[in-house]
C-alpha cells in the first residue's frame, strides 16, 4: 500500500498539473517524501540539479520540472526531502488521424446509405433517394 499512494500521488498530479515545460529538455515528475504546505519547496534542489521546476502539487507532495541534464534524476535523488523522480513521458493513446473535408455528394451518399440501413425495406419509400433527409 505505501507503493501505490506516490503512483496514485504521480498519476493525479500528472492529469492536474498546468505546469509548462521551460527548457527542451525531459519533463520529470518529482514526489516528495510529505504531502501538504512546504512538502515541494524544491526550488533551490532543482536547481542545483541543473533543472527548472516547471509545477507543483503540493496537496499530494508532486512537483514537475525539466532539464536537459541526463543526471538530473539521479541528483535530485540525492535530496532527502525526495522520494522519486521519474521522466514523464508522453503516450500517444489515439493515433494520428488525417481530417479531410467531404464534399457535398459525399455527404448525401452517407446520408442516404445511413437512412437505408436504418429502415426495414417494407417502409422504405419508392422514391427514397429524392426525399429530403430531416429529422422525425
Amino acid at each position: 500500500m505505501k507503493r501505490l499512494t506516490p503512483v496514485a500521488a504521480a498519476v493525479f498530479a500528472l492529469a492536474t498539473s498546468l505546469g509548462t515545460t521551460a527548457t527542451f529538455g525531459k519533463d520529470y515528475v518529482i514526489v516528495s517524501k510529505s504531502q501538504g504546505a512546504g512538502s515541494v519547496n524544491l526550488d533551490q534542489a532543482v536547481v542545483n540539479a541543473k533543472g527548472t521546476l516547471t509545477g507543483r502539487q503540493q496537496e499530494i507532495g508532486v512537483a514537475f520540472a525539466s532539464s536537459d541534464d541526463p543526471g538530473f534524476a539521479g541528483a535530485l535523488l540525492a535530496n532527502s526531502a525526495v522520494q522519486s523522480v521519474t521522466e514523464d513521458v508522453m503516450v500517444r493513446w489515439i493515433p494520428d488521424m488525417k481530417i479531410q473535408m467531404a464534399d457535398a455528394d459525399t455527404v448525401r451518399r452517407d446520408q442516404e446509405q445511413a437512412v437505408a440501413r436504418c429502415l426495414p425495406l417494407g417502409d422504405m419509400p419508392a422514391d427514397w433517394t429524392q426525399q429530403p433527409l430531416t429529422p422525425g
